[in-house]
């Protein structure tokens, strides 16, 4: 549904994404992701953003298997203080590299989208030599208007766009 207020909502170990937000005009907040999309790492992962008029407050993907912010066909979109953290794992275990197919926020056919204060990391790679992020933010050639600032390190690319934006990493 629409113009809801989500708040400290914590999603693990689904067989699909964590979060799926299809509906529009609503407020995200210290909501996290982890460990999801187990049984389906192409179409899902830690947050499914469908809805138009989202904005997302510190909220966190981590280690799912699939991308951790998937963000596809929307408009006006905003994330503020939001984390993508080791995502695209193939394993639970922590010191195991990924095949590094999946990223941090991956955003498809989107007008609007603005990041303020993100952070794109990946511990394993940090702490065990084992990358499982590929890309930190990529964004593919049908999206605009994509801008904010990110702060990103330890994944294989940190920004990767196929369309004209305006992002400081």
């Amino acid at each position: 549904g629409s113009d809801n207020f989500f708040h400290q909502i914590t999603c693990m170990k689904n067989m699909k994404s964590g979060f799926r937000a299809k509906g529009g005009a609503s407020h995200w907040v210290q909501c996290k992701s982890f460990c999801n999309a187990e049984g389906d790492r192409f179409y899902h992962g830690g947050f499914l953003v469908e809805g138009t008029t989202n904005v997302f407050v510190d909220c966190e993907a981590q280690e799912n298997f699939g991308t951790g912010w998937k963000v596809q066909n929307t408009k006006r979109i905003s994330f503020v203080g939001c984390v993508a953290n080791a995502n695209g794992i193939t394993s639970y275990g922590q010191s195991v590299a990924s095949d590094l197919q999946y990223h941090g926020f991956d955003i498809v056919g989107c007008v609007g989208v603005l990041f303020k204060g993100c952070i794109l990391h990946d511990f394993r790679k940090d702490a065990y030599n084992a990358q499982a992020q590929n890309v930190g933010v990529k964004i593919d050639s049908t999206s605009s208007r994509i801008s904010g600032e990110l702060i990103a390190d330890f994944q294989v690319t940190n920004f990767q766009s196929a369309s004209t934006t305006a992002i400081s990493v």
